[in-house]
Order: C-alpha cells, then structure tokens, then sequence
C-alpha cells in the first residue's frame, strides 16, 4: 500500500509542478527560458559574491531537463525504496548491520 501512496503523491507533485509552470507563463508572458534570460545577469551578479557557493555549485553544475525526464527519474529513486530487501515484514536498509 505504501508503494501506492508514494507514487500517488510523486504523481501529484509533478502535475503540480507543470501546472505551476504554465500558470506563470500565462500569468508573466514569459516563457521558462524567457524568463532565465530575464533574470540571468541579476543572479550571475549574486552567484558572484561567493555568498552563497552550495547554491552556485548547483547552479553551475545542474542540467536543465524536460518534465518527462525530471519525473522518470524521481519515480525511479521512489520505486528504488521499495527493492530494499523485507525481512520480517519489516524493510533491512542494506548499509545497517542486520538485526539477530
């Protein structure tokens, strides 16, 4: 049942995401990449400070990917969870040493 509700909610999320995206593009005019542009010099100039270097990693080393990809992936490590071994009726986390 857990599986169920898991990807239920991973589910929702995501429709939650893309309905967001598109009710700012309809609300701004401003596609995703049209807003980047937009926004681009300002937060080049805040990524400069070194203020904030976890933020800038991720800025600088992420990929931009579709919906698809994004939400393939995230129920790819939701569903991983749920290979982890059962022993008792319980799930065994396979880094902890087992119970006797």
């Amino acid at each position: 049942m857990r599986a169920v509700e898991t990807v239920s909610a991973h589910s929702t999320a995501a429709i939650r995401r893309e309905s967001a995206s598109l009710q700012a593009e309809r609300a701004t005019g401003l596609s995703k990449r049209d807003w980047q542009r937009a926004c681009g010099p300002q937060a080049r100039r805040m990524l400069a400070t070194v203020r904030f270097p976890a933020l800038a990693k991720a800025v600088h080393d992420g990929t931009d990917v579709d919906a698809e990809t994004s939400f393939a992936t995230g129920l790819g490590f939701d569903i991983g969870v749920f290979r982890a071994p059962v022993r008792s009726g319980r799930m065994v986390i396979k880094y902890l040493p087992a119970e006797r």
